[in-house]
């Protein structure tokens, strides 16, 4: 049972996935979140891009315009949180400077995380999601492409890092707003990834006006 602030019977929140993004983009949006008085979680990426797929670009923390303005969000209540360290396969060592980078930029490692479309390096992805049945489907069924942040002997492996940083993970996503209807339990554990992962959570998917309408 959840008990919402100031006896309200919903909360409306947005995680933002960074695709795309720029500051010429995003700057009216939360200017507009600002004035209006909404705190919502921007998602950044700390390193540069290593592919150049159109879906996947957007501005990094590389940028000093950007980064100043993403300082400023949260400094005004904005919680900044993970979309990978960048868009791309990233290494170990790559994840680690990422990480290294957002606690020096944010004064403290990111406390939420959502993996990115088809990184290698994203946590308990693919087939991974879901239950053991539903999961076998996918595998057979899907691209079956691998992803390998959750598995030690991969180059890509940041499983430890990411239990020890990340308190909560994007998993499942849904095509309505009213959320809990579908998932009541969120955030929850899931004993199948606790290994390597802390809390989850689901979330409604709208990329843009027509989904969300």
């Amino acid at each position: 049972m959840f008990i919402y602030p100031n006896n309200s019977t919903f909360v409306f929140t947005v995680f933002d996935d960074t695709d795309e993004a720029t500051l010429k983009t995003i700057k009216p949006v939360y200017d507009l979140l600002d004035e209006l008085g909404m705190r919502t979680t921007k998602s950044v990426w700390p390193l540069p891009q290593k592919d150049h797929h159109v879906y996947s670009g957007g501005t990094a923390l590389d940028d000093p315009d950007y980064c100043s303005y993403m300082k400023e969000l949260q400094a005004k209540g904005f919680e900044i949180g993970l979309h990978n360290v960048g868009t791309g396969n990233y290494t170990r060592k790559d994840i680690e400077n990422g990480l290294s980078l957002f606690k020096d930029i944010f004064g403290d490692y990111p406390s939420i995380h959502v993996n990115h479309s088809a990184n290698r390096d994203n946590m308990y992805w693919g087939y991974k999601r879901f239950s053991t049945l539903l999961g076998f489907f996918y595998k057979v069924f899907s691209n079956n492409r691998t992803y390998l942040g959750d598995q030690k002997d991969s180059p890509y492996f940041w499983g430890d890092l990411h239990k020890r940083h990340i308190k909560y993970t994007r998993n499942l996503t849904y095509k309505s707003l009213n959320l809990l209807k579908y998932d009541p339990f969120t955030p929850f554990v899931d004993p199948k990834k606790s290994k390597y992962s802390n809390f989850y959570f689901s979330s409604t998917d709208t990329p843009d006006v027509t989904s969300f309408l």
